[in-house]
Formats: C-alpha cells, sequence, structure tokens
C-alpha cells in the first residue's frame, strides 16, 4: 500500500512551521514571494507544492510529521531530517532580520525629507 504524502512549509528565516496558505510567517513576520524545497531547491508557487516538490517530489509522509510509535530509530531519523531542513534553509542567505530587506536609499531619503521640513518649520517660526 502506497503512504500518503503532505508537503509541510517553514519559514525560510526563522525555520518555523508555517501553514501552506500562509502569506508572512507568524512567528518572525517574514512575507512569503513562493516557496522553495529544501530538498533540491526548486522555488515556486504554492499551489505547485500542494503534493511536493513538482520536480524531485519531495514530501514528508505521516510518519514523517507525527513520528512513528514503532521505534526509537524513526524519531532520531525525523530529528535529523528536521536539521537538514533548517540547515538547507538556513543557506538561501544572511536574513537574520527584518531590516536587512529595506534598501539604504530610502533611509538617506527618508532623514533628508525630515531635516528638509525640519528647517522649513524652523524658518517659519523665524529660528533660522
Amino acid at each position: 500500500m502506497a503512504k500518503s504524502t503532505q508537503a509541510k512549509y517553514f519559514c525560510e528565516n526563522c525555520g518555523s512551521e508555517v501553514a501552506a496558505n500562509a502569506r508572512f510567517c507568524p512567528h518572525c513576520g517574514r512575507f512569503f514571494s513562493s516557496v522553495r524545497c529544501p530538498q533540491c531547491g526548486y522555488t515556486g508557487s504554492v499551489n505547485a507544492f500542494k503534493k511536493g516538490c513538482p520536480r524531485c517530489h519531495y514530501a514528508m509522509t505521516p510518519e514523517d510529521i507525527f513520528g512513528s510509535s514503532s521505534d526509537s530509530a524513526g524519531t532520531d531519523k525525523k530529528h535529523s531530517k528536521e536539521k537538514k531542513i533548517k540547515k538547507r534553509a538556513s543557506r538561501g542567505g544572511s536574513r537574520e532580520t527584518a531590516g536587512d530587506d529595506v534598501p539604504v536609499w530610502l533611509y538617506i531619503g527618508s532623514l533628508s525629507v525630515l531635516i528638509l521640513f525640519l528647517c522649513l518649520v524652523l524658518f517659519r517660526c523665524g529660528i533660522i
């Protein structure tokens, strides 16, 4: 009898499990634009991953998700798979904080507008 498989989704930023239809991570707030397979690295839409990776067909079995009660070696295997998933997710790039996504020019532009506004207010008040 063939084992049924179910796709399981993780945040690349913090590694926590997220719902299949989540647009952002409830733990760290990272926005998801696509899904990346932890096995082969293929990236695509959520709909393409409904039954696992369309390229390598990677998907977790119910034993991987809920654990096997028959032996303790299954739990060791489960933990090693989780470590591999987190390790592969961390290879995607250094995305430790949400501030990394904001370009520097945006900070410079905002600061310039703020200084200009402050000078205008001070000029109108007669201080400058």
